[in-house]
């Protein structure tokens, strides 16, 4: 959809050869080159970008489930524990 627009205005032949120049001057790399590498460059660093919030708002969520569970275990050992001290009460 990007690119048909792009095209259909001319711009992409004009970033082209304005690149291509700054190319050979090495004021940018081949990646952005072309119209069509940096847009997709550009758009691949985005969804990684979201790719990598959903993964650690994902962990964080890991995380605090295990904490709770490990809390949940530690308090029901530490009843149990309680509990047989007191059972086991010489008196």
């Amino acid at each position: 959809m990007v690119g048909k627009t792009v095209n259909k205005v001319g711009l992409a032949q004009r970033y082209d050869r304005v690149a291509e120049q700054a190319g050979r001057l090495n004021l940018i790399g081949p990646e952005q080159s072309r119209v069509d590498r940096y847009v997709t460059g550009k758009t691949l660093d985005g969804l990684y970008t979201v790719i990598g919030e959903q993964e650690r708002r994902s962990a964080r969520i890991r995380w605090a489930r295990a904490a709770r569970c490990s809390r949940r275990c530690s308090a029901r050992c530490a009843e149990a524990g309680a509990r047989l001290a007191v059972s086991q009460a010489p008196w």
